[in-house]
């Protein structure tokens, strides 16, 4: 069959059934649509949870302490204080899989600067490699604390946008002193942005200083 007299007689039927015509062709376009918004929201969700968990700190692994048990009560993983930092150099210097090392103390507490207070969801301490082990290699504002700066157990801290927001509102944050459970913190950077993790738990909403 030839294609002129094919095209002519399809014509014809498209004109005799005009309705028929019409959401056929609406049921298509539906489709399509619908495929293609799919495919869309597929690559934007896999897009936005590499994204996530590049910012959580991609290939790493924690290493907590033991629970124990108080008086029938067990305290969970990292109740027993039974790593030190001498386990941690010993892991960066053996293991050779490893990039980066480094001990972590958790704090919790209000934090106070002035007439404001705050209670921010992580307090940590860490060495030098601790922000690049969670992929924070720049600041938004100021710098990171120095190798100095944890050898000598100074007393500086580097905050997150939240907090910053929290505790200075459009203030500049960068020099100023914060009250940590009684003891005071020298403000000197500010983290780049990051936003919820994939628990829902706000990067900066952050307080990160020398372990030492």
């Amino acid at each position: 069959m030839k294609f002129l007299p094919l095209l002519k007689t399809c014509i014809r039927a498209l004109v005799r059934n005009p309705m028929r015509a019409a959401l056929t062709i609406l049921g298509i376009i539906i489709g399509i649509a619908a495929v293609i918004a799919m495919v869309e929201i597929g690559q934007g969700s896999t897009l936005q949870i590499k994204n996530t968990i590049a910012s959580m700190g991609a290939d790493t692994l924690n290493i907590r302490p033991g629970a124990i048990s108080k008086s029938g009560v067990n305290t969970g993983a990292g109740g027993r204080a039974s790593l030190t930092n001498a386990d941690c150099e010993a892991i960066a210097k053996d293991c050779p899989m490893v990039l980066r090392a480094t001990p972590v103390v958790r704090a919790s507490g209000q934090v106070i600067y002035g007439n404001k207070n705050w209670s921010p969801e992580t307090v940590e301490g860490g060495s030098v490699e601790y922000l690049k082990i969670k992929s924070w290699y720049d600041m938004a504002q100021g710098q990171p604390f120095s190798e100095e700066d944890v050898e000598q157990a100074r007393r500086v801290c580097v905050i997150g946008q939240t907090v910053a927001k929290e505790l200075f509102g459009e203030e500049d944050p960068l020099g100023k002193d914060i009250r940590i459970k009684n003891v005071m913190f020298k403000v000197i950077g500010i983290l780049q942005k990051k936003g919820a993790n994939m628990m829902g738990r706000d990067q900066d909403d952050s307080i990160i200083l020398p372990w030492t």
